[in-house]
């Protein structure tokens, strides 16, 4: 298991050990960021893209249209429109969030620590802020278009009724499905917007 820790403020102590015990009990051996999850759990994960072609970034509010319209299809089909879900965000120990920043927009709270040692040079601390919300898509539309437009990263969301995780980046989405069965069946649906990345399947 990496090396999470609990962070032990008073007034988010309800909130830290209802988190720790969602996440473990869901994601045991692996830290709350996507890029740890695809790798531990590589076969109950699949990529999309977010523009055709396989395009990174929009480049006009079309494309910028095109690229949330897709993630608020995933995410409805991953989390369920109205679902209770844990909005995480992981940001650098040690480091202020910037100003209206997601932590404060959705009052997200220091829950875990954890270290990843795979940032060039030197492992890193990572602080993952979360908080319990329901997944709306008209609610989030504005965050997902900072991912699409790489203003924001390190965002996920997990269902808190499922082992579901919708982790969206500049670009596309990871998705974490509870089995494998289910990651087909998706990939199936949205085969159009499968990513040709080797290992999304």
């Amino acid at each position: 298991r990496p090396q999470e820790k609990p962070f032990n403020n008073p007034d988010n102590e309800d909130l830290v050990i209802r988190f720790g015990k969602f996440w473990w009990s869901n994601f045991e051996n692996c830290s709350p960021a996507g890029h740890k999850l695809r790798t531990v759990l590589n076969d109950r994960w699949v990529r999309f893209h977010s523009l055709p072609e396989s395009k990174r970034h929009p480049d006009n509010a079309a494309e910028l249209g095109e690229g949330i319209g897709r993630m608020n299809v995933l995410a409805d089909e991953v989390l369920g429109q109205g679902a209770v879900c844990w909005l995480i965000a992981n940001r650098y120990a040690g480091t202020s969030p910037l100003a209206c920043d997601t932590v404060d927009e959705f009052d997200l709270r220091a829950c875990l620590g954890w270290i990843d040692p795979d940032v060039p040079l030197h492992p890193a601390e990572i602080v993952a802020y979360a908080s319990v919300c329901r997944w709306e898509s008209a609610r989030f539309e504005d965050l997902l278009a900072k991912i699409a437009r790489h203003d924001d990263a390190n965002i996920l969301w997990a269902s808190e009724t499922g082992q579901a995780v919708f982790a969206p980046y500049d670009g596309g989405v990871d998705i974490i499905l509870p089995d494998a069965d289910q990651v087909t069946a998706l990939a199936y649906k949205y085969a159009g917007w499968l990513s040709p990345y080797p290992g999304g399947l």
